[in-house]
């Protein structure tokens, strides 16, 4: 299907912006049903809590009159003896308590005169029922727990619970089975805890993980019933497929384990780094070096550093440099042998080795052999058939071993539950004794060995183009323009260009943009990155919130225009929340916020604004609410993409072709960005885009003409758009760096990031409360209601509390369950909190109120329902391990606005659309009209 673009009117005289939807969308679904943990809520337990609630109510009501004529009573006797009951008795009323005498109490109201009478027996007869109603609680609850226990047993078995622990938390996945066989074992409570944390995180949160959060390829098409749907999903349950791939870090440990052996590295083809250059007496090239992780790393192998390095020429270097550069890839040891046959008297062939080592460590030589291909659709077959083809018959070994690992990982997605454990043993045996043959002792193998991500290719999952073009772009259109407040990228694009421009002046332009990398980030760019995480946002304080000012090495007045917006927004929604009716759920914003805020910030309009926004829909209301925003042009989909295919969406990698060609700014390419590291799972994709930018130390497996070396490239102040730029003298156009990588840009190496500043990556993480006065503490919380704009919640309803101001009864086990219970549905009831919230501490940089801060362990938000003991005692888990204060926001949806159903029940789902907005053509109507391209 052809893109459609929209032309939006021009605001308060600015260009008129188009905006491109992509026809795709990324669909999470939780891997459970809701309906699978409502199973565990206690409705039973909560009904009797409510009850017992009411009772205490009507006891309190009564209390009044019941204490007023026991106080006439005191004053009217003479008897000492009389007057110290009816005082004992009068204090158990004030205090809703029972009487340690029900029968004498009795008596002493039958003392008093018809009206006072019948005001304490009352009483007295209701507080009889409310200790009966309280006495039922425990006899409740533990005939729900033995239920809920039960429903927990069969959840263990279901495969797509169990394959997500199995890869997630394999020691209880060990343990799982003697506890199905015996719930009431010595570990069982330990055990239990553990399931219901991964129960709730399968059918209640929406983190791609395995088979506990799969994901689905959806369409925009035209004609739907709804806002969103499914063909296929009333008919069916959700049925996960694996898709698993070797965890890449140990593929880096065997390569490591070949290079720091002399005899084997002498068979290795090595070439030139890219991007070396003989300057007069001197050799210049950067160099990368990894500061290696742990052995139990699991993302990448380590920490990749760039600097700009220099070598002093003579007849050595000179000789090694020619003979490199004509024959490579040529194999180590022969390269040593004909260095040294150069001259033999003066370069012995052991101190040749040595120093081809030394060049190796330095990064002079690569080694391509041992770079996986991260666009090849298995990476490590990939590799292995390289390996093969060295003709050693360690490299033989090698790729034999390789070749059964690889066979194991393509079986583990479809192996039931015993035969997963047992491959993955396999695949860390293999792995383990390809290191012990290598010379590698002990063993460096990570500890998850199998990644996989899972796929549901059968939903059939769509979107409405019309009702989203109606409903929701102009939501998302006008969240866009406040973006650049929240955008982490921006000041860092904005330093780089005036940092550019006081080296080479406005309009300048720079060939070596090496060299303007390594100086900008040494004379300014990480100290600003060390300074940027405190500034640009308000900090509490002891006089409230305290504007602490983008971090400005160079004085721009485009970072006080940042700085200025950001304050005003706060203004804004200050007095808009101020001017709310306390019981007010929601502050809603205008147009008008958005148009003065987006006209305070600074000049760079960039050529393209792509984000993708992670939203939840009540397709009923025809609402989202948003829930992550992350850069656009496919980059949270691209991760997904080979798994997608398997699944049938087979065209998925020409669709982002095309849609990216369509989403290129006029008269640029698009050149991914790689990131610098090979040996990571979160950088695996088709190639989508037409060119590869290659930087020193990166080993391209694209085609020759598909590639474009950084030396190629020349850094552009272009005055015309107020941007960095950068041009291909090769191709005769500019080139925008793209990359589609999961890792954070910090952990990037630093060329990486530096060219990061010529992208249109962002990291727009939305907090329209920092700023905006704190609201008072009701019953020891502060509550936020919502903040939405036309059919966006922006943000969801918040309430804070202290750990120390939560309904903790000398914590459970020490007073009876039910109690337990009902003293956390009062609190949640009196504060009028939804049902379901997620849990996690506060990442604001305050000091504790009650003995200093705090550090959480627990981060994460955690799943929290109010109506399930066992929901409740996964919270006191949690709070025992946070920080200093702790944010509970509402579920929303909540469980009955899903619009995912099957068989099994509603699932919970987040979408990921792409909405990429750039100015609009020259000559564009300014009204909104839509084109096809």
């Amino acid at each position: 299907m052809e893109p459609r673009r929209h032309t939006w009117a021009a605001r308060d005289g600015d260009r008129g912006t188009e905006s491109l939807l992509a026809p795709f969308f990324l669909l999470r679904v939780g891997g459970l049903p809701v309906t699978a943990v409502e199973r565990l809520r206690s409705s039973r337990t909560l009904a009797w809590a409510r009850e017992v609630l009411r009772s205490e109510s009507a006891l309190a009501e009564q209390a009044g009159p019941a204490r007023d004529a026991l106080g006439e009573a005191v004053g009217a006797t003479n008897d000492p003896g009389l007057r110290r009951e009816l005082l004992a008795l009068r204090r158990d009323v004030h205090n809703g308590r029972m009487p340690r005498d029900p029968a004498r109490a009795g008596e002493l109201a039958d003392l008093l005169g018809r009206s006072d009478r019948v005001a304490v027996a009352t009483w007295l007869s209701h507080r009889d029922a409310h200790e009966a109603a309280l006495s039922r609680g425990d006899d409740v609850l533990a005939e729900e727990r033995a239920e809920a226990v039960q429903h927990l047993r069969q959840l263990a078995d279901d495969p797509r619970l169990r394959a997500g622990i199995q890869l997630g938390a394999p020691l209880l996945d060990r343990q799982l089975d003697s506890y199905v066989a015996d719930p009431g074992g010595r570990r069982a409570h330990k055990v239990e805890r553990s399931l219901l944390s991964y129960a709730f995180r399968a059918a209640c949160k929406t983190s791609p993980f395995s088979t506990l959060t799969p994901v689905a390829l959806g369409r925009f098409r035209d004609g739907g019933p709804a806002l969103v749907g499914s063909d296929t999903a009333g008919a069916r349950p959700v049925r996960p497929r694996g898709h698993a791939r070797l965890n890449l870090v140990a593929v880096a440990r065997l390569a490591e384990a070949v290079v720091a052996d002399p005899t084997l590295r002498a068979d290795l083809p090595v070439e030139l780094t890219v991007g070396w250059r003989v300057e007069r007496d001197r050799v210049r090239y950067l160099r990368r070096t990894l500061d290696r992780g742990h052995d139990d790393a699991l993302v990448t192998p380590g920490i990749l550093h760039e600097r700009e390095y220099h070598l002093n020429r003579g007849p050595f270097l000179d000789d090694l440099l020619a003979v490199a550069e004509k024959e490579a890839p040529i194999p180590l040891g022969e390269l040593a042998v004909r260095l040294s046959d150069a001259d033999p008297r003066n370069r012995p062939l052991p101190v040749v080795e040595r120093y081809l080592g030394q060049m190796l460590d330095y990064g002079l030589l690569v080694i391509p052999v041992l770079r996986t291909d991260p666009h090849h659709p298995d990476p490590v077959e990939r590799l292995r058939a390289d390996i093969a083809s060295l003709g050693h018959s360690w490299s033989d070994s090698l790729a034999r071993r390789l070749e059964r690992v690889g066979r194991h990982v393509s079986d583990f997605p479809s192996a039931d539950i015993a035969r997963r454990r047992d491959t993955e043993r396999a695949v860390r045996q293999e792995l383990d004794a390809a290191q012990d043959e290598l010379g590698q002792t002990p063993p460096r193998t990570p500890a998850t060995a199998i990644y996989e991500d899972a796929t549901v290719g059968d939903l059939a999952a769509w979107a409405d183009r019309e009702r989203w073009e109606q409903r929701m772009l102009p939501g998302l259109r006008g969240l866009s323009e406040l973006l650049p407040v929240f955008d982490s990228r921006l000041p860092k694009r904005l330093v780089a260009r005036e940092f550019f421009r006081l080296r080479h002046g406005a309009g300048g332009a720079c060939a070596d943009l090496v060299g303007f990398a390594q100086e900008f980030h040494d004379d300014c760019f990480g100290r600003f990155l060390a300074e940027s995480p405190a500034s640009g946002r308000f900090v509490d304080g002891p006089d409230g919130a305290e504007y602490r000012p983008q971090s400005n090495p160079l004085r721009q007045p485009e970072l006080d225009a940042l700085d200025t917006a950001r304050k005003r927004l706060a203004e804004l929604v200050d007095a808009r929340y101020r001017d709310l009716p306390e019981s007010a759920t929601e502050l809603c914003l205008d147009d008008d916020v958005v148009s003065e805020v987006a006209g305070l910030l600074p000049g760079d309009r960039a050529e393209l604004s792509p984000h993708t926004y992670f939203v939840q829909v009540d397709a009923e209301a025809e609402r989202a609410a948003v829930s992550w925003i992350y850069t656009g042009l496919t980059v949270p989909l691209s991760r997904f993409v080979h798994g997608l295919a398997e699944a049938g969406e087979d065209t998925l990698a020409s669709d982002i072709r095309t849609h990216l060609a369509d989403a290129t700014p006029d008269g640029a390419v698009f050149a991914e960005l790689s990131g610098g590291h090979t040996m990571t799972n979160l950088g695996l994709h088709p190639p989508v885009l037409p060119y590869e930018l290659v930087c020193p130390g990166d080993v391209s497996h694209r085609p020759a003409e598909r590639r474009i070396l950084v030396d190629d490239l020349v850094v552009h102040d272009d005055e015309d758009s107020g941007r960095l730029r950068l041009w291909s003298r090769r191709l005769g156009t500019w080139v925008v760096p793209v990359y589609l990588g999961f890792l954070m840009p910090t952990a990037l190496p630093e060329l990486h990031q530096v060219l990061l500043a010529f992208s249109h990556a962002s990291i727009a993480g939305l907090d329209l409360w920092n700023g905006v006065s704190a609201p008072p503490r009701e019953g020891g919380a502060q509550r936020r209601p919502r903040i939405s704009y036309r059919n966006l919640v922006l943000q969801r309803r918040k309430w804070k509390v202290h750990p120390d101001d939560l309904p903790r009864p000398g914590k459970r086990g020490r007073v009876p369950d039910a109690r337990w219970f009902l003293e956390w549905t009062r609190w949640s009831d009196a504060r009028g909190l939804p049902r379901r919230v997620f849990v996690a501490p506060d990442t604001r940089p305050t000091a504790g109120r009650r003995g200093g801060p705090r550090v959480a362990a627990v981060r994460k938000p955690q799943y929290v329902d109010f109506d399930s003991y066992h929901s409740l005692c996964q919270l006191e888990n949690v709070l025992d391990t946070v920080g200093d204060t702790v944010v509970l926001t509402e579920m929303l949806p909540d469980t009955e606005q899903l619009w995912l159903r099957t068989p099994e029940g509603r699932h919970v789902t987040e979408m990921g659309v792409e909405l990429d907005i750039r100015p609009s053509a020259p000559g564009a109507s300014g009204r909104s009209a839509t084109r096809r391209r």
